[in-house]
């Protein structure tokens, strides 16, 4: 049995012999589905586009247009993405009676997705866009539907603020 095979082992047990299990996840689950992380060699999104161009609410209220196709783009890929054998060993776990919540860093709810309860998305999701004005939560399909009908600067309905991805 190598290193690894005994650090897995050991985990399993460790596993085995607990409840009230946390897990916290980031970009590195999901990459097996398709989605890019940030920041790895070659494949990272922060290889390909500037985070600074892409990740300031600075940036988005100065370029709404060019930072809602950035993000659009990448909600298409979110969207085509199914969860793979991590997503689906949590939720394995918690049908164990092993996990309460999962805290995830990513907007993608794949967690939600391989049916995974009590899941908190510490960044947001892409299913919300939110008023940078008043706060106001919305489905993502309220703006979505604006900026097909070519509104590039899509609004709330009560405050007339900038809506952006909940994310």
């Amino acid at each position: 049995m190598d290193a690894q095979e005994e650090k897995i082992d050991k985990l399993a047990d460790i596993i085995v012999d607990s409840c009230n299990i946390v897990i916290l996840t980031g970009a590195g689950i999901s990459t097996e589905s398709g989605i890019p992380d940030f920041r790895s060699p070659n494949t990272g999104l922060w290889t390909k586009v500037s985070p600074d161009e892409f990740a300031s609410i600075h940036s988005y209220v100065s370029d709404t247009g060019k930072n809602l196709k950035f993000m659009l783009d990448m909600g298409v890929t979110i969207f085509k993405a199914k969860p793979n054998k991590g997503h689906k060993a949590i939720t394995r776990l918690q049908k164990m009676g092993k996990l309460e919540y999962v805290l995830t860093q990513n907007i993608d709810q794949l967690h939600q997705r391989a049916r995974t309860d009590n899941v908190i998305e510490l960044h947001g999701n892409v299913n919300e866009a939110k008023c940078l004005r008043c706060g106001k939560i919305y489905p993502i399909t309220v703006m979505i539907n604006q900026i097909l009908g070519g509104d590039y600067s899509p609004s709330c309905e009560e405050c007339r603020g900038l809506l952006k991805p909940n994310a």
